[in-house]
């Protein structure tokens, strides 16, 4: 790409939710540009049927094979329409069974987050359609409810009880595993982490394993999610008295916020969706992350994607001539990024290593759908 061309696209702004592309693509590149991905992604699973995760910038040593990027892969190809007996799913299917714990959360053996990978893992087993896997997606919902910050945490090593959100900020959310409880330099005393990434993670694995709309699970989710969002319609990582304050909103975070308060039932003409829509809208891009540049760019596509498409936004159906709608920018952006080889190659290479960026520019351009909820 020229670079005058990539300039003119970062300028231009549209009032509503669109920006031009220079290259729209018809449907027949975007299906081959998925078709191109999913055969690299092929190609670099390892024999066991595990795909390698590495991130130096958390103090990773080397790539080792990790359950959440494995289940993230094998969404990619079942969201296409591939089915569990295509060799790269059932592979990465057998590897994901075989790290379930006892208590029901999946881990790998090594750099284990128990909270993205159960969740991952619970998305994936649904959407193979399988039925024989129901006890795995039970053990492993009833793992995550008990693992989210609430009344009725045990913490099992650290003297701290989580009430509601006025005597503790991460009443409702989840951090990486069960266990929360923290010390840190720049809060006074212990405290107990949630963050509003492993937040959505586990309600979209809750919502696809069918947890009931009734639960008391999605209320407190609610709270929580509602105090990461900040005057300006923008949500933070984690809620302003938290360790992250105001300065990290941005757009991946905004985008989960709005995704989350809808997973939780909330309608999309609520004020807190509106709000957050139109900062999402006030800091439109398809080429960074809105006030993070680079940082976790691909994760945002994936994630503004669902915000969007669940809140009604208009851009996912195919229009007529010429294309366009906030969809076709981020496709014909992702089109245009994908290396010869079939990867994705993120700016943010530590966080967002080849195989996760593949695998979140695909579930982009499939429209980030989650599999059918689980369940009768």
């Amino acid at each position: 790409m020229w670079e005058w061309e990539e300039w003119v696209r970062k300028m231009v702004r549209y009032e509503g939710i669109s920006a031009p592309g220079f290259r729209p693509p018809t449907s027949d590149a975007v299906e081959a540009a998925i078709e191109k991905g999913l055969a690299w992604l092929a190609n670099r699973q390892n024999p066991d049927g595990s795909w390698n995760y590495f991130n130096p910038a958390d103090g990773w040593e080397e790539p080792t094979p990790n359950v959440g990027i494995t289940a993230l892969a094998a969404l990619a190809f079942l969201l296409h329409g591939y089915s569990e007996d295509t060799p790269p799913v059932s592979s990465a299917i057998r590897y994901t069974l075989n790290h379930q714990g006892p208590h029901g959360q999946f881990c790998s053996e090594e750099q284990c987050r128990e909270t993205y990978e159960t969740s991952l893992a619970i998305i994936a087993l649904v959407a193979t359609g399988n039925p024989a896997y129901a006890d795995e997606i039970a053990k492993a919902r009833e793992w995550l409810v008990r693992a989210q910050n609430s009344e009725t945490h045990a913490f099992y090593s650290h003297d701290l009880r989580c009430i509601d959100p006025d005597s503790c900020w991460g009443y409702g959310g989840w951090c990486y595993g069960y266990d929360c409880g923290y010390t840190h330099e720049e809060v006074e005393g212990p405290f107990i982490w949630s963050d509003l990434s492993n937040t959505q993670f586990a309600l979209m694995a809750l919502k696809a394993a069918g947890l009931p709309p009734d639960s008391a699970v999605w209320k407190r989710a609610e709270d929580f999610i509602s105090r990461c969002q900040l005057l300006d319609g923008g949500f933070a990582y984690q809620p302003a008295r938290g360790v992250h304050h105001e300065g990290n909103v941005r757009g991946s975070m905004t985008a989960a916020g709005i995704w989350c308060l809808r997973l939780c039932g909330v309608p999309p003409t609520d004020e807190r969706i509106q709000r957050g829509l139109e900062w999402l809208k006030r800091f439109y891009s398809y080429w960074d992350n809105p006030q993070a540049g680079g940082s976790y760019h691909y994760y945002y596509l994936w994630t503004v994607t669902r915000a969007f498409l669940y809140s009604g936004l208009p851009g996912v159906l195919e229009p007529a001539p010429p294309l366009e709608g906030w969809y076709w920018d981020f496709a014909g952006y992702l089109v245009e990024m994908q290396q010869e080889d079939g990867s994705w190659i993120s700016t943010d290479k530590e966080r967002e290593p080849p195989e996760l960026a593949t695998c979140f520019a695909l579930l982009t351009l499939e429209k980030a759908t989650l599999p059918k909820p689980f369940g009768p």
